[in-house]
């Protein structure tokens, strides 16, 4: 079983209060964060190496019609 979330950088207080619930469950090698930013990634490696990884961010919409033309 994989406990995976996705968490941008305003809900990291509440990702490190979750995470202290999944400790307490010893369910803490389970977990694998989608981070949507680098201060996710990073603040998730330093307290938990090996359990982030990192989405691109989804381009504004003026980004992405502009794509290939």
């Amino acid at each position: 079983m994989v406990i995976v979330c996705t968490v941008s950088e305003p809900y990291l207080p509440f990702l490190n209060n979750w995470f202290i619930s999944i400790v307490r469950q010893k369910h803490q090698d389970r977990v694998l964060v989608i981070a949507k930013d680098y201060a996710t990634l990073n603040m998730v490696n330093e307290r938990w190496p090996g359990h982030a990884v990192l989405i691109s961010p989804v381009p504004d919409s003026q980004s992405a019609h502009k794509f290939g033309s």
